[in-house]
């Protein structure tokens, strides 16, 4: 019977810089995205309303 392997640390890897985005524009960019989501699918309430 074999033991399952030991947890071993992960070699280090330098890790990449990532920048992140400023929270403000991220929840509007949200926000905005949302909103012509939201016509979208009016609009299509809309049309299906009218057959």
């Amino acid at each position: 019977m074999t033991q399952p392997p030991q947890n071993q640390p992960l070699p280090h890897t330098p890790r990449e810089k990532v920048s992140v985005p400023d929270p403000d524009a991220v929840n509007s960019e949200f926000l905005r995205v949302g909103e012509e989501i939201l016509k979208r699918h009016i609009e299509a309430f809309k049309r299906l309303a009218q057959r």
